[in-house]
């Protein structure tokens, strides 16, 4: 089907070079579009590209407002996805950056894979965002993109805090571990230079048990999470119901319909029935 090209997403791609674009253009305005790009449906209407990125491009490059596209389910994007990396690292080597950007992806279909299930009635937990934690997200996105849960929790840290140290691992100037301990580092608000107190000022109180108000601290984080959890499920039974209950609403609408059709039908059928029997009866006097 054809998609308004202001309705495509473009996520920094596997690939990032997008070359050849005017050769690409030219043949497309001669022979039209031969092979489709590829997308998957995002909770705001519009779409992730998956493939094709030269394609739009150059489909873009001539003036058009909408491509051919072939929309993929969840699943089918993931597979699609996968696919491509592995054509693409037989070919060549992917950087850090590039793993990093089909992670992003990655997380982004098992959201909205979790949202299914939720929608459907199975128990699921939502599966966090890109820009923060979540252990079930990356013990399912870190073999996919070859790398170990530890690796990819310090890599996605470093994405989100200091991108550009994700350039110097790239070049070769630092590892994943030493990047993620220099956006630590730089993510430490400064300590101000200490000032001796005046001579007789009482001392600056502190808080007796850190480590205790920390901890109470955590514990109504996770209730207010599990509360939040129980609302959305709740939000979702709900609307089920009402999708139960409209659907059968609609189908004793359309079960009365067909009966009062089913009367009517008989209603002529007995009208005609008295039709004839006049008929008959005047045909019988005349003869008599």
């Amino acid at each position: 089907m054809k998609v308004d090209i202001s309705n495509i997403h473009v996520a920094n791609r596997i690939r990032r070079e997008v070359g050849r674009i005017p050769e690409l253009a030219a043949d497309i305005r001669k022979n039209g579009l031969i092979s489709p790009i590829t997308v998957m449906p995002l909770d705001d209407g519009g779409y992730r590209l998956l493939a094709g990125l030269r394609r739009l491009e150059a489909v873009k490059s001539l003036g058009e407002s909408a491509i051919e596209t072939t929309i993929l389910p969840i699943n089918d994007a993931e597979s699609a996805l996968l696919v491509e990396i592995s054509e693409n690292e037989q070919r060549e080597n992917f950087t850090l950056a590039e793993r990093m950007d089909y992670a992003a992806t990655l997380e982004e279909i098992e959201r909205a894979k979790a949202k299914e299930r939720m929608l459907a009635g199975k128990k699921s937990d939502p599966v966090p965002n890109w820009a923060q934690g979540g252990g079930k997200t990356r013990e399912i996105v870190a073999p996919k993109v070859g790398m170990s849960r530890g690796t990819y929790a310090r890599a996605k840290f470093v994405a989100n805090k200091a991108p550009e140290l994700i350039a110097a691992v790239d070049r070769k100037e630092m590892s994943v571990h030493e990047a993620y301990k220099a956006a630590r580092a730089a993510e430490k608000p400064s300590e101000p230079a200490k000032s001796e107190p005046p001579k007789g000022a009482p001392k600056p109180v502190k808080y007796a048990d850190y480590e205790a108000v920390q901890s109470e601290r955590n514990t109504f984080a996770g209730k207010y999470a599990e509360a939040s959890h129980k609302r959305e499920m709740l939000e979702t039974q709900l609307h089920n119901v009402n999708v139960q209950w409209q659907c059968e609403r609609e189908g004793k609408d359309e079960t009365i319909k067909r009966l009062q059709d089913r009367v009517a039908d008989l209603e002529d059928a007995l009208a005609a029935a008295n039709a004839r029997i006049k008929e008959l009866e005047d045909e019988i006097k005349c003869g008599s």
